[in-house]
């Protein structure tokens, strides 16, 4: 499958997990927004072997975002370990600076 396509997926998944109009309980949409995250995986992998810089740092933004709002989600529903959310937090910010910086790299060339 393509980069584009997974991050599509996860696109869908993190839209789910996060829309405040659909009613679901907070498992069903933590268990999305771990879809997502692992759909922007398999797209930060399939950029990476298709040498598309562009869909290389959109999927890692996508999943710095939706990390960072798993961790939010999860600290207000209080029912995760401290050892997760810091986990997701760092997950965040290390694909977030990453795609900032190659993102600014990109731009300045």
């Amino acid at each position: 499958m393509s980069s584009i396509k997974y991050r599509e997926d996860g696109n869908k998944l993190y839209r789910e997990a996060f829309n405040n109009s659909i009613s679901l309980p907070a498992l069903v949409k933590t268990m999305r927004a771990e879809k997502a995250i692992k759909c922007y995986d398999q797209a930060i992998i399939a950029a990476e072997l298709e040498k598309n810089s562009s869909e290389l740092l959109s999927s890692m933004k996508n999943r710095g975002i939706c990390s960072f709002r798993l961790v939010t989600f999860d600290y207000y529903q209080k029912e995760q370990p401290f050892e997760r959310l810091l986990t997701l937090y760092k997950l965040s910010r290390d694909s977030l600076i990453y795609a900032w910086y190659h993102g600014k790299s990109t731009k300045d060339s």
